[in-house]
């Protein structure tokens, strides 16, 4: 079973503002999946984990490969 975390937990488990999410989640800036229950948004761990992972590299010329 999913753990869900809130906007502002799941922005300190990733390490930026609350504010960042809902910038990226209006913009699509970056693509992390969330849902939506009423007017709450959550983030499964799995989801936020998966992004993290997706920014890993061993040297900068990979994450200007990526386009990061």
């Amino acid at each position: 079973m999913s753990t869900f975390k809130t906007t502002g937990q799941a922005a300190e488990h990733i390490g930026v503002k609350p504010q960042t999410l809902s910038v990226w989640r209006c913009t699509g800036r970056e693509k992390i999946p969330y849902t939506k229950v009423g007017r709450k948004v959550l983030y499964r761990i799995e989801d936020l984990d998966a992004w993290l992972e997706s920014r890993r590299f061993s040297h900068t010329g990979q994450a200007q490969a990526a386009g990061i």
